[in-house]
C-alpha cells in the first residue's frame, strides 16, 4: 500500500477585457503674448480607471531590454516612474544570469511562451531601486473581501526586496500596504491583499523593488489582479483509498467561472486536468510525494486542501529487490515484479527508485533488469521544479545509490540465462529522440549530424554512497555540447561534458558496457570527476570536440577524479580534437592492463607524442599500462606486454571487434590482471578460454576461422583456413572481401555457427549451409542504389534497425518499393515498416551517410523461383541477385526468355540506368538489385547452377567485344548509348541483342539510338549490328534535352577494326565530324526542346576524310536536299568538283568558274555515303556527303 499525500490549489475568476488607454498628457489650451509675459493654462487629462475584476498577465507587452540598467517605457498604463535607479523590464525565459530569476513565466509555466515583469540585479551596487505603478482601478461598487493579487518570483542569495503602496483620486499620498519582504525559493508565490478598507474608492498600486548587494537578486513580478471575494468547496477530495486510479471531482463555489486545473509531482504547471478526468497511479511512481493539483491565473480564486490518496497496488519489487523493465511488455499490471507485469521504461523505474533511495543500502540493493530495446531519458535529473519532469534536452537517466543496472535480457530470462552475444536482445539507452543521428567514420575521420536534438547526457550519477553498477548495456547518442550547467543532487552538472555519461562524487562500476557514439566538448564518451572502474568494456567513435586546455578527450575525460582502473577493455576510433583520443587524463591515477587502443585520433594543434592513444596532464597522476596493444608509444608507465600491432579484428566499421585467428592480442595479456569474479567477457563467453587471457573487451574463444583459399575453392577443405583447420559445427567463418584470389564453393552439406561476409567476398553453396549468415555490401555514397537480400529470411525491420538510413518527406526512409501499377513507382518504408524482404526481390535504397548495409539470413542452396507480372502502370520488376554468389545475366536471361519482354536487365548506377543484354556479358554481383521487364504474368528462376566467382568487387563485369559507346553531356550531365557489331545482330529488333532505354524513368536529358531498319519507333539504349555491313549502316541519334542546352557529343571504341572511322553527322547544321577516342568531339546548342530521332546520325567508313574545313575558311559543302550538292564562299579562278561512292566510283565530275555559290545537281543513286573532292587553284579538299 503506498500513500500519496496531495495538496490541492485551485483558483477562479471573472475575466473582462481590458480597455487600452492613453496615457496622461499636458495640453495648453491658450498661448497669450502681452507685454505682461505668457500666461500659460494646463489642464491634465488621465485615462478613465479600470473596472474589477481587472487582471493583467503581462503577456501582450513588448519584449525590453535586458541591461542591467534598462530603460523601458510599459505598456497598458502601467508606468515606469522616474527618478528612480533603473526600470522594471520584461522576459520570456531565464534573467540570464545563474543562480537568480524565474525561467518562465507564472502564468503559462512554458518558457518563452509567456512574459512576466522582472528586475535586473546585475551591473550596479545594493540599494538601487525601481519603481512602477499600476492604472487606476476603481472599486466603486466592489463587493466585501475584495483583494489585491500580484505573483512574485524570489530566489537568490542577494535578494533585495518588494514594497508595495497604495493611494486614491481623493488622497494621493500614497499608503503602504506590504512592507518590504524578501525571499530565496524557486518558484513563484501569490501575495493577496484584503481591500475593504478602500471600497468605494479609485485606487492606485505602487511597487518598489530594491536590489541586493550582488548579481543573484533578480525580481520577477507577474499576473496582477483585483478580483471581488470567492469560494471554493473542496470538501469532495477528502481522503479516499482507490485500487490504481484517481477521478478528479466537480468543484463547486461562488464566482467561479472556470475550472481551469493542473496536476504535478512538484510545485509549478503541470498537466491539465478536468473534472471527471482520471489518472493512474504509474504517473506518481516517486514514493513519498506530495501531488500538487491546482489553478492558474484565469482560475485566481484560491483554496486549498490536504488530503491522502491510499492506493492498492503500485511500483514494487519482487522478493529478491529486482525491478523488471521490458519496452516490449503487453499486458500485465506494470508493478514491476516480475517480466510479465514489467514496466515499459527504464526512466521510470529509476524515479521510482530515487523515490525509494532511502530504503536501499550497501546490503539491500536494488537490482533493475532491462530487457533488449532502445530506451530513452524521459526526465530530468535536475534539482527543483524540474526534476521528474521532461525538459527535453536535459533528460537523463539518473543513477541512484546501491541500484544496480542490467541489460541485456530477453522476457523472462535470469541474470544467469542471459546472453550478453545476443545482438537481439541488446539493451540501449539512447539520446537520439528523433532517431536520426548520422555518425560516419572513426578515429581522425569521426563525423555527427542530425544531432543537435539530442539529451545532453544518457547517464548522469552525482553525489552517491557505496559503488553503483551498470552492466551489459549500450549507451549511446549522448550531444554534450552547451556552455551551462544545472544542479544535481547538489552538484553543477556540465552540459558540455560526457555525452555518454557523467560522473562526480560516485563510484561507478562499468561492466560488459558499450560506450559508442556520443559527443561532447570534453569526455564525449565519460566525464569522471568520482571513480570509474570499467571492465569487458567497449568505448568506441565518441568524439571530444573542443575542449580548453587540459580538457577534451574524445573516449573519457578523467578531472581530479579518484583512482580509476580499465581491464579487458577496447577503445577504438574516439576522436579528441584538443587533448587526447581514447583518455585524457587530468590529476587522476588511471591503471590500464590487458586493453586495446587502435585508430583513436588526436587532432589539436600542436604535436603531442602518444596523444592518439592517451595524454597524462599538468604532471600529477600516474598513467600506467601493461599487458595492452597502445597503438602508439603513449605518455604511460610501464612496458610490461606492450605491443602497437593491427589488432585484427573481424569488422571495427559495423562495431564486431572479434578477433581474427592471428591477432596480437590473443593469449597475450596478463592472467593476473583480470579482476576477481569475472570469469566472461562482454559477449558472455568464457573468460579464460585458453591458458592466457586476450587483451580486450572480447575472449577468442578458439572458433573463429578465417578463410584463406590458398589451395583453391573448397570450402569444406582445412587447407583454404587460417591454421590449416577445417570448420567445426560451433565455429564461425570469416570470408574477406579483399585480399584473397579464391573463394569458398561448398558442395557437401556444411554446418557452423554463423558465416561473415565481408564487403566484395564471394560464396557459392550447391548443397545445404546451416548457419546464419551476415552479408555486407558497402555503398559508397548517399545515392539511391539498387539492392536485394543475398540471403534468405530478412526482414525490414531488420534493415531499417540497423541501417544508417536517409530521411525524406513526412515518416519516409530510404528504403523503397517498386510498384508498376497506377500510381506512384515507389512506396517508401517508415521506422515501424514490418515484413520480409523476400529472396530474388529488389528494393531500392538510400544511406544518410556512406556506409555498409549488413544483410542476415541463410544461404539460398536451391532455386529460387520470384514471380513477375505486367503492371497496369508499367512491364518493370525489381528483382535481386538472391546468391552470395555472382550471378551470370545472360545465363538468367536465357533460361526466363518465356516470361520476359525484353531479354534486358537494367541496372542503376547512381545517376542514371544502364542496360545489359546477351550481347554484353556481365556478372551481377551478390546484394545488385536489376529491373527487368516481364512480358506476361509468371515466373522467373534463379538457378543454382548459374553462380560464380569474380575476382573485382563490382556490381557488374563484362567482356569488351566490338563496340563503340556514344556519350552525350551538358551542364555536368552525362548520358550514353551502346553499339555493338555481332553477327548476331540486324537492322531490326533483335531481342536479346537490341535493348531499348528503362522507360519508368522521366530524364530531362538522354540519348539514343532508333532501328537502322527504321521499321519501328524504338529508343535503343543498345543496338547490336551485323560486323559484315558496318561501313553501309546510318544510324539515327535520338537525343532528349531542352532549348539552350550545350550538347557535347564524345566516343568511347571497343576493339573497332583499325583505319574504321566513326562520324556524327548533324543535318541541321550540315555538319560531318570525326569522332575520335580522346577527340574534341562535337558541340552544339540546342535552339529548341529537342525529343527525337531525325537530326543526328551515325556513320561509318575505312576512308579518312575531312571534317568539313576547306583549304579556304568560308568555303562550305553540303546537300540542300537529296538532288543538289551547294558549294559556297568560292574565290575567283578555276575549279572542279567530283563525287565518289565509298568503293571509289565517280559519279560526278563538273568544272565552272564560279564566283560565290555553285550548285550541283546530283544523279539518282543509292542512299548512303559519297565523298565530295574540291580542287581550286589555291588547293583541294574532301568532304564526306550523306545522300538519302
Amino acid at each position: 500500500m503506498k500513500l500519496i499525500q496531495i495538496l490541492l490549489l485551485i483558483f477562479s475568476i471573472n475575466l473582462t477585457a481590458n480597455a487600452v488607454n492613453e496615457r496622461p498628457h499636458v495640453k495648453p489650451t491658450e498661448n497669450d503674448c502681452t507685454n505682461e509675459g505668457v500666461n500659460l493654462d494646463l489642464t491634465i487629462n488621465s485615462p478613465p480607471p479600470q473596472t474589477i475584476p481587472y487582471i493583467q498577465d503581462f503577456d501582450n507587452f513588448p519584449t525590453g531590454p535586458t541591461s542591467s540598467e534598462p530603460s523601458y517605457a510599459l505598456s497598458e498604463d502601467w508606468t515606469n516612474e522616474g527618478g528612480d535607479s533603473f526600470d522594471w523590464t520584461t522576459d520570456t525565459d531565464n534573467t540570464g544570469s545563474g543562480g537568480t530569476g524565474p525561467s518562465a513565466d507564472n502564468t503559462t509555466g512554458v518558457p518563452g511562451q509567456g512574459t512576466y515583469l522582472y528586475l535586473e540585479a546585475s551591473g550596479g551596487s545594493a540599494g538601487r531601486t525601481a519603481v512602477m505603478t499600476s492604472p487606476y482601478i476603481s472599486l466603486d461598487g466592489a463587493q466585501a473581501g475584495s483583494q489585491m493579487i500580484f505573483w512574485y518570483h524570489m530566489l537568490g542569495s542577494n535578494i533585495g526586496s518588494l514594497e508595495v503602496d497604495i493611494r486614491t483620486l481623493s488622497n494621493p499620498s500614497w499608503t503602504q500596504i506590504i512592507a518590504p519582504f524578501s525571499d530565496n525559493v524557486d518558484l513563484w508565490q501569490r501575495s493577496e491583499t484584503n481591500l475593504d478598507s478602500y471600497l468605494g474608492e479609485t485606487v492606485q498600486f505602487r511597487f518598489t523593488g530594491t536590489t541586493g548587494n550582488s548579481f543573484d537578486g533578480d525580481i520577477g513580478f507577474d499576473d496582477f489582479a483585483v478580483i471581488p471575494p470567492c469560494t471554493v468547496d473542496v470538501d469532495d477530495l477528502a481522503d479516499q483509498t482507490e485500487t490504481n486510479t484517481f477521478t478528479f471531482p466537480a468543484i463547486t463555489g461562488s464566482n467561479l467561472t472556470g475550472n481551469e486545473m493542473y496536476y504535478t509531482a512538484s510545485r509549478g504547471r503541470g498537466t491539465a486536468f478536468a473534472p471527471g478526468q482520471t489518472i493512474q497511479v504509474s504517473q506518481f511512481i516517486v514514493y513519498p510525494v506530495t501531488l500538487y493539483i491546482y489553478g492558474y491565473l484565469n482560475a485566481a480564486c484560491y483554496d486549498e486542501e490536504d488530503f491522502q490518496l491510499t492506493f492498492t497496488e503500485a511500483i514494487a519489487p519482487d522478493a529478491n529487490n529486482i525491478l523488471y523493465v521490458d519496452k516490449k511488455v503487453t499486458g500485465g499490471n506494470e508493478t514491476g515484479n516480475s517480466w510479465t507485469n514489467a514496466l515499459p521504461e527504464l526512466a521510470d523505474a529509476l524515479l521510482f527508485a530515487k523515490g525509494s533511495e532511502s530504503n536501499y543500502t550497501d546490503s539491500n540493493r536494488l537490482r533493475i533488469h532491462i530487457a533488449g530495446g532502445t530506451y530513452k531519458p524521459l526526465y530530468s535529473p535536475e534539482d527543483g521544479v524540474n526534476f521528474g519532469t521532461d525538459q527535453d534536452r536535459d533528460n537523463a537517466f539518473l543513477l541512484v545509490n546501491y541500484v544496480e543496472l542490467y541489460g541485456g535480457f530477453a522476457s523472462g530470462q535470469s541474470l544467469a540465462q542471459r546472453d550478453l552475444g545476443n545482438r537481439a536482445h541488446e539493451t540501449v539507452l539512447s539520446g537520439d529522440f528523433n532517431n536520426d543521428d548520422v555518425v560516419t567514420g572513426a578515429g581522425g575521420t569521426l563525423s555527427f549530424a542530425n544531432n543537435a536534438e539530442n539529451a545532453y547526457h544518457i547517464v548522469v550519477g552525482t553525489s552517491g554512497a557505496g559503488t553503483n553498477i551498470i552492466d551489459g548495456v549500450t549507451i549511446n547518442g549522448g550531444n554534450a555540447d552547451l556552455f551551462d550547467d544545472f544542479m544535481v543532487n547538489g552538484i553543477e552538472v556540465d552540459k558540455g561534458m560526457g555525452g555518454g555519461i557523467y560522473i562526480e562524487d560516485m563510484d561507478l562500476k562499468l561492466t560488459n558496457c558499450k560506450v559508442l557514439q556520443n559527443f561532447a566538448r570534453s569526455g564525449g564518451g565519460i566525464y569522471v570527476e568520482g571513480r570509474l572502474d570499467a571492465t569487458n568494456c567497449l568505448i568506441a567513435k565518441n568524439l571530444g570536440s573542443n575542449g580548453a586546455g587540459t580538457l577534451g578527450g574524445g573516449g573519457i575525460q578523467f578531472n581530479f577524479a579518484d583512482d580509476s582502473t580499465f581491464s579487458n577493455c577496447t577503445f577504438y576510433g574516439n576522436e579528441g580534437r584538443l587533448n587526447a583520443g581514447a583518455l585524457a587524463i587530468r590529476s587522476t591515477d588511471v591503471a590500464v592492463d590487458n586493453c586495446v587502443f587502435w585508430n583513436n585520433s588526436f587532432r589539436g594543434n600542436t604535436n603531442v607524442a602518444g596523444a592518439d592513444m592517451g595524454r597524462s596532464s599538468l604532471g600529477f597522476a600516474n598513467f600506467t599500462v601493461t599487458y595492452s596493444l597502445t597503438q602508439e608509444n603513449s605518455s604511460f608507465q610501464g612496458t610490461d606486454g606492450i605491443n602497437n600491432q593491427d589488432p585484427k579484428f573481424i569488422d571495427p566499421s559495423n562495431d564486431d571487434f572479434r578477433l581474427l585467428p592471428g591477432s596480437p592480442v590473443i593469449n597475450t595479456a596478463s592472467n593476473a590482471a583480470v579482476p576477481v569474479g569475472i570469469t566472461t567477457d562482454a559477449a558472455g563467453n568464457t573468460r579464460i578460454f585458453d591458458t592466457t587471457v586476450d587483451m580486450g573487451a572480447l575472449e577468442n574463444q578458439g572458433n573463429i576461422k578465417l578463410w584463406t583459399g590458398v589451395n583453391g575453392n573448397d570450402g569444406i577443405a582445412g587447407g583454404n583456413y587460417f591454421n590449416n583447420t577445417a570448420p567445426a559445427a560451433t565455429d564461425v567463418i570469416v570470408i574477406p572481401g579483399n585480399g584473397v584470389t579464391n573463394y569458398p564453393t561448398i558442395d557437401t552439406p556444411l554446418t557452423v555457427d554463423s558465416i561473415v561476409m565481408q564487403s566484395g567476398s564471394s560464396l557459392i553453396a550447391n548443397a545445404t549451409v546451416n548457419a546464419s549468415v551476415k552479408y555486407t555490401r558497402n555503398l559508397p555514397d548517399t545515392d539511391w542504389h539498387l539492392i536485394a537480400a543475398p540471403v534468405a529470411g530478412e526482414t525490414q525491420e531488420d534493415i531499417i534497425a540497423g541501417t544508417n538510413l536517409a530521411t525524406g518527406t513526412g515518416s519516409n526512409i530510404g528504403v523503397g518499393f517498386y510498384s508498376n501499377n497506377t500510381g506512384p513507382a515507389y512506396i517508401f518504408a517508415n521506422e515501424d515498416s514490418t515484413g520480409p524482404i523476400p529472396s530474388g526481390g529488389g528494393i531500392s535504397i538510400k544511406l544518410a551517410a556512406a556506409s555498409n548495409v549488413n544483410i542476415t539470413g541463410t544461404i539460398n542452396s536451391s532455386t529460387v523461383t520470384v514471380p513477375v507480372t505486367v503492371g497496369t502502370r508499367t512491364s518493370f520488376n525489381l528483382l535481386g541477385n538472391p546468391f552470395t554468389s555472382y550471378l551470370d545475366a545472360t545465363t538468367f536471361l536465357n533460361n526466363n526468355t518465356s516470361v520476359l519482354g525484353e531479354n534486358t536487365v537494367w541496372l542503376w548506377n547512381g545517376t542514371d540506368y544502364e542496360t545489359f543484354n546477351l550481347i554484353n556479358s556481365i556478372k551481377i554481383a551478390p546484394a545488385q538489385g536489376f529491373f527487368v521487364e516481364a512480358g506476361s504474368n509468371g515466373n522467373v528462376s534463379f538457378a543454382t547452377s548459374n553462380q560464380s566467382h569474380n575476382a573485382t568487387d563490382t556490381f557488374k563485369s563484362g567482356n569488351a567485344i566490338t563496340s563503340f559507346e556514344l556519350t552525350m553531356s551538358s551542364a555536368g550531365e552525362h548520358v550514353a548509348t551502346k553499339v555493338f557489331f555481332d553477327n548476331r545482330g540486324t537492322t531490326g529488333f533483335d531481342n536479346g541483342y537490341d535493348s531499348t532505354l528503362f522507360a519508368d524513368a522521366t530524364n530531362h536529358l538522354e540519348l539514343f539510338t532508333g532501328l537502322v531498319a527504321n521499321d519501328q519507333d524504338m529508343r535503343l539504349a543498345i543496338q547490336t549490328l551485323s560486323r559484315d555491313n558496318m561501313e553501309n549502316n546510318v544510324i539515327p541519334v535520338g537525343v532528349i534535352a531542352g532549348a539552350g542546352d550545350l550538347l557535347e557529343f564524345s566516343i568511347g571504341t571497343e576493339n573497332l577494326p583499325t583505319g574504321l572511322n566513326v562520324y556524327l553527322e548533324d543535318r541541321l547544321n550540315q555538319t560531318l565530324t570525326l569522332l575520335e577516342q580522346g577527340g574534341a568531339g562535337y558541340s552544339v546548342a540546342l535552339d529548341s526542346d529537342m525529343n527525337a530521332t531525325g537530326r543526328f546520325f551515325i556513320q561509318m567508313s575505312n576512308t579518312t576524310l575531312g571534317t568539313g574545313s576547306t583549304t579556304t575558311a568560308n568555303i562550305k559543302i553540303f546537300t540542300t536536299n537529296d538532288n543538289n550538292l551547294r558549294i559556297t564562299g568560292l574565290e575567283d579562278g578555276k575549279k572542279a568538283v567530283a563525287i565518289y561512292s565509298l568503293l571509289g566510283k565517280e559519279i560526278v565530275h563538273h568544272s565552272f568558274n564560279t564566283v560565290g555559290t555553285e550548285d550541283i545537281s546530283l544523279p539518282l543513286v543509292s542512299a548512303g555515303i559519297y565523298i565530295v573532292n574540291l580542287q581550286t587553284e589555291k588547293g583541294q579538299q574532301s568532304q564526306k556527303i550523306l545522300i538519302q
